[in-house]
């Protein structure tokens, strides 16, 4: 074998040969392979998410977490089991035996808490998942000095035009706080209708049904039925219909209360240079990379938002995809100025034919073990980059 190697090495053909594969390789390489600002991080565990709206985390533990931990503390691959109860959600993470199929495990997951028929009637479906992960390549701020509710609508449209203009896979609002309608009437105001809270709520809760009405079947397809009276903004309940007269006269909620938009309690808020601000994050999903996704992200607030959002500022904040691309022409500028230091030492002590070839050994190696990585499942990241 050694006496192969040695026959091998001295022939130049084939170091040319073997020379001309590592450049080309590690130019298609390059051209090709995944970019991410981190490694990926493989799925390592199974969650399970229940909400009960309403709940205190005390009733979250007894009646979901406690439930949940009976039923997946025996399954196989499971390595131990993890709780956390919130207000109105109880979320059960499962990390997994090195070496345990995932998919198995989620599996039985499943059908460990599907067995489980003791929940709270009014608590929703258990949500048993994989969770994804995603890097975020870069934020989006939404700032100005109008009313909350309008930069909130503002955002939400920034954020479908990422998704569906720019065709972004994962855009989402950063720190999202549900949205809320406040409905005010006065003691005096009820007393004056004969009315009491409970009649205008249940008139309330009538003219906004969200409920299944069943199945259509068909002879070709299965129809779901649901109805869709669901109303979002405080104007959409105006014209409720709370009570009439004796002359037929209707008495709507617009007459008796005060409606505004608005958003429930948030442990955080965003300001951006002094205003009110709402964040949408941009993360890099499947093939895109945080280059392509700045690229993106850039064209569209200099081609449309400017001009769809006036009144507003829109600015990109937190750009990780400047750091990785920072650190690509580091890389860049250090492989071009190390090969001209190179090339100039080694010619003051070796002949310049001699000092070329060793020079171009560098780039051959770097490109070399570029081509290499996509063998081992790996990707050009900010920790590859730093090797390189």
């Amino acid at each position: 074998m050694t006496a192969l190697f040695r026959s091998l090495l001295q022939r130049n053909v084939f170091a040319n040969v073997l020379m001309a594969v590592f450049l080309l390789g590690g130019l298609f390489s390059a051209l090709s392979i995944r970019q991410e600002l981190l490694p990926d991080r493989k799925a390592q565990h199974i969650e399970v998410s229940v909400e009960l709206q309403g709940a205190s985390p005390d009733e979250i533990g007894t009646a979901i977490l406690a439930r949940v931990e009976n039923a997946v503390r025996g399954v196989a691959g499971v390595k131990h089991v993890d709780a956390e109860a919130r207000e109105g959600i109880g979320v059960i993470s499962l990390p997994l035996l090195k070496g345990a199929d995932p998919q198995q495990v989620l599996a039985d997951v499943k059908n460990a808490v599907d067995r489980i028929t003791t929940f709270p009637h009014d608590a929703e479906r258990p949500v048993v998942t994989i969770p994804s992960w995603s890097e975020k390549a870069l934020s989006v701020i939404v700032s100005g000095d109008q009313p909350l509710i309008w930069l909130r609508t503002t955002a939400d449209a920034v954020r479908d035009d990422l998704r569906t203009i720019m065709g972004l896979t994962r855009v989402e609002l950063a720190f999202p706080r549900d949205q809320e309608i406040s409905i005010e009437l006065s003691e005096e105001t009820l007393r004056q209708y004969s009315l009491s809270l409970e009649e205008v709520a249940g008139k309330i809760r009538e003219s906004a049904p969200d409920l299944p009405g069943g199945t259509l079947y068909t002879e070709r397809v299965d129809i779901a039925l649901r109805t869709t009276g669901r109303r979002e903004r405080a104007h959409e309940f105006y014209d409720v219909i709370i009570d009439q007269s004796a002359d037929g006269i209707p008495l709507r909620l617009a007459d008796i209360a005060d409606l505004k938009d608005g958003f429930g309690t948030a442990p955080m808020e965003s300001w951006f240079n002094g205003k009110p601000a709402i964040l949408i994050d941009v993360y890099a999903a499947g093939d895109e990379t945080p280059i392509t996704l700045e690229a993106a992200v850039r064209t569209y607030l200099e081609s449309i938002a400017d001009r769809k959002y006036p009144g507003v500022e829109i600015t990109i904040f937190e750009n990780q995809a400047q750091a990785y691309r920072q650190r690509m022409g580091l890389l860049i500028d250090n492989a071009l100025l190390g090969l001209i230091l190179v090339l100039i030492v080694l010619c003051l002590f070796l002949t310049p034919h001699l000092a070329f070839w060793v020079m171009v050994g560098i780039p051959t190696s770097l490109l070399g073990g570029l081509m290499l990585l996509p063998l081992f499942d790996a990707s050009v990241n900010m920790l590859s980059l730093f090797a390189f």
